[in-house]
Parts: C-alpha cells; sequence; structure tokens
C-alpha cells in the first residue's frame, strides 16, 4: 500500500492555538482585592494572608530585578576571569615546555 502513495501529498496538520495575555500584575490586584471583599477572611486570617504576600514579595526570586544582586554576580565573573587569566598566563608557558605541544 505505501508504494501508491507516491502521488498524493501529505496534508499538513493544523494547530488551532490561541494564545492568551497574561499580566501578573492585573493578577495581582484582582488577588488582593478579593482577600479584601471577603467578608470571612477577618482579624487573625487576614493578617496572615497579608503577612504570606509581602513575603512572597520580598523573596530572592520573586521580587523582580535587583540591582544589588545583580552587581554582585557581575563582579563574582569579573574576578573569576581575572583569576582564570592570570592563572592562565602564569601556568600555560610551564604546561607548554614540560608537554612540548
Amino acid at each position: 500500500m505505501a508504494l501508491f502513495n507516491f502521488f498524493n501529498k501529505i496534508k499538513h496538520r493544523k494547530f488551532d492555538y490561541i494564545p492568551r495575555f497574561y499580566n501578573p500584575e492585573k493578577e495581582e490586584l484582582q488577588n488582593r482585592l478579593g482577600r479584601y471583599q471577603k467578608k470571612e477572611a477577618k482579624g487573625l486570617e487576614n493578617t496572615k494572608i497579608n503577612i504570606q504576600a509581602g513575603l512572597r514579595k520580598r523573596a530572592p526570586g520573586g521580587g523582580g530585578f535587583n540591582l544589588r544582586y545583580s552587581l554582585l554576580i557581575m563582579l563574582i565573573i569579573v574576578i573569576l576571569l581575572l583569576i582564570s587569566i592570570f592563572a592562565l598566563s602564569t601556568y600555560l608557558p610551564k604546561f607548554i615546555e614540560v608537554f612540548g605541544a
């Protein structure tokens, strides 16, 4: 059967994906408004929710761009780069002499 399919074109599959827009600020605002509109969450329960939201916002990975951490990472990269350049310039000629490349 497969020998007779030379002249039939294979039809492509259609993929009907509709992308959705995600806005994290709008979702966070809706969550906050929902918490305050609920009448069940009063007193201690509402305080717990506020503390959890504040901790999530201040978490290192959840707070977005942080200049201090970025500068620290850049400083570490520069220091490692300088150490590797120094090591290569010092030990590579000796290594080449010993093993004779």
